[in-house]
């Protein structure tokens, strides 16, 4: 492995880690968002927002292993990266 693609290597598998851990914010803060009470609900208005806190925690839990799987390459490529750029080390002397 050449000391270039080991720095790719590494760059991509950062990358990959702070893209898991952006992935599931947004479902995550609309499942939290969906619990609060409402004022005064009917029958029909708790149904209903309990029909929508079960979708998205479907939605959340699936963003959660996206990141989860995304995680995992991202730290494999970081690791590899890092270990061919420490194989790759140039002489002291140029």
């Amino acid at each position: 492995m050449t000391r270039t693609r080991a720095l790719l290597m590494s760059i991509a598998g950062g990358l990959l880690v702070i893209v898991a851990a952006c992935t599931p914010l947004e479902p995550i803060l609309n499942w939290a968002s969906g619990g609060l009470p409402y004022q005064d609900p009917t029958e029909e208005m708790l149904a209903k927002q309990a029909a929508e806190q079960a979708a998205a925690a479907r939605n959340a839990m699936f963003w959660l292993v996206v990141a989860g799987a995304l995680a995992a390459i991202g730290v494999a490529l970081l690791v590899a990266g890092i270990w061919g750029v420490r194989r790759t080390r140039r002489p002291a002397g140029s």
